[in-house]
């Protein structure tokens, strides 16, 4: 798979256990790539391309853009209604009695509730998982005692339950030494993520890493 920015001169190859740093020492390069992996991985267009072998893709579907990594959260809208959708599809195939026992007990309990007032009132018998699952306020134990460890819950859980497949980070290297960005990666390639991190100053460059440098004249170097 790759990202391709023609009128940038980005050419990022994502290959399985490869981090890539793009190092953009230009302003006004760094702020116009920025905003447009934000708007592309927000469902909007722009002239980032993403494509594996002849096949196109939006950013939207696989891409997950972090400008900065202390609001990322697992209790996002999309990986909570993911979260709660494998639920039910748990509680219908596999606690199927429970469910129906859980259902009966509801129904009977508001047959005697609104039995007791003298008004015509119907409701429905049948049990809404999902509705129970956000009255119970199902989701996420989102707490970390470390950014490192924050990062790494969320790669996990985006792993397993989307389908997002690469994470660009923007400037994560001022925030992580070296051996939580070795801890990073090493989740992100045993739970098969792509790791893009855009850099606004070039750091020691770590194993697995391949570094795309643009300086303040746009002149590329790459190693």
């Amino acid at each position: 798979m790759t990202i391709v920015h023609s009128d940038m001169g980005l050419y990022i190859d994502l290959k399985e256990n490869i981090v890539n740093v793009v190092v953009v020492e230009n302003k006004r390069m760094l702020s116009n790539l920025t905003n447009e992996l934000y708007i592309q991985c927000n469902g909007g267009y722009g002239e980032f391309v993403l494509a594996e072998k002849d096949k196109l893709f939006k950013f939207s579907e696989k891409v997950v853009f972090v400008p900065e990594p202390f609001s990322i959260s697992c209790n996002d809208k999309k990986i909570l209604s993911l979260l709660h959708k494998e639920l039910c599809n748990e509680a219908l195939d596999n606690l199927y009695e429970e469910t129906s026992s859980i259902n009966s007990a509801v129904a009977n309990y508001m047959e005697n509730l609104v039995s007791r007032l003298p008004y015509p009132i119907t409701f429905s018998d049948d049990l809404d998982i999902l509705g129970l699952l956000k009255l119970m306020h199902i989701s996420f134990d989102d707490y970390s005692e470390t950014l490192c460890e924050k990062i790494i819950n969320y790669i996990k859980i985006l792993s397993s339950l989307t389908k997002f497949n690469t994470i660009v980070f923007l400037n994560l290297k001022a925030f992580l030494d070296d051996w939580e960005l070795k801890e990073v990666y090493k989740i992100a390639f045993y739970n098969k993520m792509h790791i893009v991190l855009i850099e606004s100053y070039l750091y020691d460059k770590l194993d697995n890493e391949n570094t795309i440098i643009f300086d303040k004249d746009l002149c590329v170097i790459e190693f």
